[in-house]
């Protein structure tokens, strides 16, 4: 796993753990910045991983 992977789960986590702290002591800020952290986390592995398959060198057509 990569440094960027290992980033994404953790803030994936630390989004489900902050969540259900904010819905048992019925804190809606800290309710709503886990669901944050949660979609954020899922944004940043999606965008980072569109990045590395954008990112790979394409062979060049005129030496072939």
């Amino acid at each position: 796993m990569s440094w960027s992977d290992v980033l994404s789960l953790v803030l994936v986590i630390l989004g489900i753990a902050l969540f259900l702290y904010g819905s048992n002591e019925y804190d809606a800020l800290s309710g709503f910045g886990g669901i944050g952290l949660f979609v954020f986390g899922i944004l940043l592995y999606v965008a980072l991983q569109a990045f590395k398959v954008g990112s790979k060198k394409q062979p060049d057509p005129s030496k072939a």
